[in-house]
């Protein structure tokens, strides 16, 4: 059975540019509007500063203290690339999935891994167990339908792998 775990003791992280907060009514509230154009990567979120660089070691850590010292990850809303580089370097086999063009062009030229244009919320074109890890950082507040992509890291999660959430506020 899964089990949630709480990281009490994350890094600081610049809240510059992050987006404010959207109420959408009875829906989901957005941390920002779910827009994919190349626009919406120029914020310092996804630039590649010292402080996203002492992230990205901590994720890699974080991953470690849970027992994934290596295997298949699969990281979701993958970006511009950044964590799969890390996870490259840390000696994981690294994979991506990211629903923007113009950041899945970004990833691909910064790393060897996998990274596959689609929605989260599509099912994963992977088997069965095939993963390690599965992280979603900063993309689940994203989601209007996020029990399908759930589901498919479930059905994507070797017996024993961890499913790593991180969202504003988190």
């Amino acid at each position: 059975n899964p089990t949630v775990t709480s990281v009490r003791k994350a890094p600081i992280r610049s809240m510059k540019n992050m987006g404010a907060i959207v109420s959408t009514g009875s829906g989901p509230v957005l941390a920002s509007p779910a827009v994919h154009d190349a626009v919406y990567f120029e914020r310092e979120y996804f630039e590649l500063h010292p402080g996203k660089m002492k992230y990205l070691e901590y994720l890699v850590r974080l991953l470690r203290s849970h027992g994934i010292s290596g295997g298949r990850v699969l990281d979701v809303g993958a970006g511009y690339g950044f964590f799969l580089e890390a996870l490259e370097k840390a000696g994981y086999e690294a994979h991506g999935i990211e629903v923007a063009a113009h950041a899945v062009e970004q990833a691909l030229r910064r790393t060897r891994a996998q990274v596959i244009e689609q929605g989260a919320e599509e099912p994963f074109p992977f088997p069965d167990n095939h993963f390690a890890a599965i992280t979603l950082l900063d993309v689940i507040e994203h989601l209007s339908h996020y029990p399908v992509t759930l589901a498919s890291c479930r059905r994507c999660l070797q017996p024993g792998g961890e499913l790593f959430v991180i969202t504003l506020n988190a």
